[in-house]
């Protein structure tokens, strides 16, 4: 969540001291409206995330509500939020499942109200399975184990990975999906080592799952870790773990928040800006669809010349602009924006390692800083 709240705060300020958004012939700063939805917190009831919801529509006035719910399954139900209030939701910060663009899709005049600069799961998948192509066949290896947390992001990744990997030539040799905020991983660890996997894949966006990195690390398990391990993008964990994420390749969201990317001409200024004003760089995924969003409701706005949400739809179907992360459009069928290989074209999504203290981009080849590198126990 801190993700997306500083990443929004950084392109509101930004906004502001160039003059605010147009609309009507009058120059208006933006003010944020900021409620933390608690909804990633264990135990947190959906009734209580849409109650947060509702206070800003009800209390703030809100006409647009912008970043989360970040969980997934949050997420899914705030879809019949917005055309209840007749507000905008623009869901820049996690939910990846492809259950949203589903939803959307089959009765997009209902769901109008709702965009989502975020990426998901499906987008993801269809840049990683290349990159394990690559592996295996730069590599000739040939057997994955797979691991998830229970979410239902995680259960999707893991049917789309499990099918296409086979399909590449690699034996699944494990397959576990472990309770959400699991603390200990040795015996889950202990079995990779015994399938001889040379691969292990990892869809777990919660904080607990670095343990399972670290023990990774301890027990020198002879498998590249890789996937998707919630808090191993932040540019803390060298130091947090005394190294042990080393060589880990991470799945770091939506481009455009590592160090040394050059993928358009304002993804340095972006990362430049925010290690300014935050006194630390960008971790990863979130910051940009998140920065990007307020940039998204100033060009509505000023294009619309309204505050009005249906002349605000009309005008953000039709959006085309550039951004740290690539070139931003929607699928006007189900409003998910679009995420390519290629950022000329669409949004891109990053694959980081962490090597010698410093975050790699390895992945996709257009956006890559550096080449991924084995863990020296495996060799």
């Amino acid at each position: 969540g801190q993700n997306c709240e500083r990443s929004m705060i950084l392109a509101t300020e930004e906004i502001n001291a160039a003059g605010g958004i147009k609309v009507g012939g009058v120059m208006r700063p933006i003010k944020l409206e900021i409620v933390d939805t608690r909804d990633q917190e264990p135990g947190v009831p959906t009734s209580e995330v849409l109650l947060s919801m509702e206070k800003l529509v009800l209390d703030k006035g809100a006409k647009i509500l912008a970043g989360g719910p970040i969980m997934s399954e949050v997420c899914l139900a705030a879809l019949d939020f917005y055309p209840k209030y007749k507000v905008l939701g623009l869901i820049s910060a996690g939910c990846w499942t492809p259950g949203w663009h589903m939803k959307t899709a089959k009765n997009i005049t209902n769901y109008r109200y709702a965009f989502k600069p975020s990426g998901n799961a499906v987008y993801w998948l269809k840049t990683i399975i290349p990159m394990l192509k690559n592996i295996r066949e730069k590599y000739g290896f040939d057997k994955m184990y797979v691991t998830i947390g229970d979410a239902a992001h995680a259960q999707a990744s893991r049917r789309i990975v499990k099918g296409a990997a086979t399909k590449q030539g690699w034996n699944i040799v494990g397959d576990e999906v472990h309770p959400l905020a699991t603390m200990d991983y040795s015996m889950l660890l202990r079995d990779v080592k015994k399938t001889k996997a040379q691969l292990l894949f990892i869809w777990d966006h919660t904080p607990e799952s670095l343990t399972m990195i670290k023990q990774w690390y301890d027990y020198k398990v002879p498998a590249l870790a890789m996937g998707f391990v919630g808090p191993t993008d932040d540019p803390a964990m060298w130091k947090q773990t005394r190294g042990k994420v080393a060589y880990l390749v991470e799945w770091g969201g939506e481009a455009g928040s590592l160090p040394g990317q050059n993928i358009t001409p304002l993804t340095k200024p972006f990362f430049e800006a925010f290690k300014k004003r935050w006194g630390m760089e960008p971790r990863g995924a979130i910051h940009v669809p998140s920065y990007s969003v307020v940039y998204l409701i100033k060009d509505a706005i000023e294009r619309a010349d309204s505050l009005d949400p249906e002349a605000l739809i009309r005008v953000i179907e039709e959006t085309d602009m550039v951004t740290p992360g690539g070139r931003m459009r929607f699928d006007k069928g189900n409003h998910q924006a679009i995420y390519g290989s290629d950022p000329k074209e669409t949004l891109v999504g990053q694959a980081l390692q962490w090597q010698d203290g410093k975050r790699v981009t390895v992945w996709p080849p257009k956006i890559a800083t550096g080449e991924l590198k084995l863990p020296p126990w495996m060799k």
